[in-house]
């Protein structure tokens, strides 16, 4: 008989908890930019800091971010066709997207936890 696989349910703060599932152990980020296309690499420091895969720890730096950081987020306007283009295309489909990929996706994640943590601030 094959084993169930193991699920955790709890809340974010427990998981949090118990895991160090914290803004003080975000993952350090380092993107390659020939995997990016050329209009969007100038945003890869902001999915360097920002692109974190995990839901919980990324939410919680977006919590903790200062005013001054939080702007910044805000400030990412990357050319929507390019970005759509590279973020539907062939990448989407890959069982194993790259870390570029991966980051800018996750960076979209963060900008719209900033734009509802600032509603929210008002």
């Amino acid at each position: 008989m094959s084993e169930e696989p193991y699920f955790e349910v709890a809340s974010g703060k427990v998981l949090r908890e118990k895991y160090g599932l914290t803004a003080e152990n975000r993952p350090v980020i380092h993107l390659d930019a020939s995997r990016v296309p050329e209009q969007l690499r100038c945003w890869i420091p902001l999915a360097e800091r920002w692109g974190i895969g995990d839901d919980l720890i990324r939410e919680d730096c977006v919590d903790k971010a200062t005013p001054d950081e939080l702007q910044q987020l805000l400030a990412w306007s990357p050319d929507d066709a390019v970005l759509e283009a590279w973020l539907t295309g062939s990448e989407s489909h890959s069982p194993k997207p790259s870390a570029e990929y991966l980051a800018f996706t996750c960076l979209g994640m963060a900008y719209d936890s900033a734009r509802v943590t600032k509603r929210r601030s008002i």
